[in-house]
């Protein structure tokens, strides 16, 4: 993952942060990927760049919305807008490995 992505080109849903991913990794790192059992052993390795370069200490509010829709929290509504208030950068990371495991594991061995 490029670490001179700019806000613009951040991503702003999880599918986005996961077609992403899906770009930026190397087929070994893919290959790997589909053989963990457990998303938590990559809280400080993928975790830790998913949350730092796509903005999710920053501003990046859309994508921390998404992921928090995508866990099953539920909005705030504050002048008709759905607002996700305390979802930790921690969690949206967490739910953007989940989702790309699942994806990786959906596809088997095809080249994503």
């Amino acid at each position: 993952m490029a670490d001179s992505e700019t806000h613009q080109e951040l991503p702003k849903s999880v599918d986005e942060a996961i077609d992403r991913l899906l770009n930026d990794l190397s087929e070994d790192d893919k290959e790997y990927l589909r053989g963990v059992s457990d998303p938590s052993e990559l809280h400080f390795s993928l975790g830790l760049q998913i949350r730092n370069v796509y903005g999710l200490w920053g501003d990046n509010t859309e994508l921390l919305a998404s992921c928090a829709k995508a866990s099953g929290h539920e909005p705030l509504i504050v002048d008709s807008k759905e607002v996700y208030f305390g979802f930790h950068p921690d969690e949206a990371s967490a739910v953007i490995i989940k989702a790309l495991l699942e994806r990786l594991k959906k596809t088997g061995w095809a080249r994503c």
